[in-house]
């Protein structure tokens, strides 16, 4: 993905080159962006699935396949679903829950539930070239 400036709640243009998910089950195709190389086959799919449980929803990334090597990124999984969050899981480790956005947009790992917009925000570093799983949980972690 290319490098996007965003603006953070503060105010902050910051370069990203983290990968935003707003999740929907399908395959991302990931090329270098720059050269013509997956004409050749130079290029990676990584398939992202979304599993419902009773007690939350799982998002899971699969490791790349092909011959494309992903550059090691922040991911950031975003849910827009009107439930209640009070854990979330990456690879079933618990992340800090952050305090707000500003925090979240500041932070190299956690999430943070903003229920006025119905959307819960996950960030974790790494996992580019393999496979991990965010849970969404509506009890707290153990």
């Amino acid at each position: 993905m290319p490098r996007h400036w965003i603006t953070t709640l503060a105010g902050k243009f910051i370069c990203t080159d983290s990968l935003w998910v707003d999740f929907h089950d399908g395959t991302v195709y990931r090329g270098d962006g720059i050269s013509y190389d997956y004409q050749k086959g130079v290029y990676a799919l990584t398939t992202l699935r979304c599993t419902e449980k009773d007690n939350g929803l799982i998002v899971a990334k699969s490791a790349p396949k092909g011959s494309y090597k992903i550059p090691e990124r922040d991911h950031i999984v975003s849910v827009h679903k009107p439930m209640p969050v009070e854990s979330v899981t990456v690879d079933d480790q618990p992340p800090a829950r952050l305090g707000g956005r500003e925090a979240f947009d500041l932070a190299d790992r956690g999430w943070f539930n903003d229920s006025a917009k119905v959307v819960v925000l996950a960030k974790f570093r790494g996992g580019a070239d393999r496979a991990v799983s965010i849970g969404f949980w509506n009890k707290v972690a153990k």
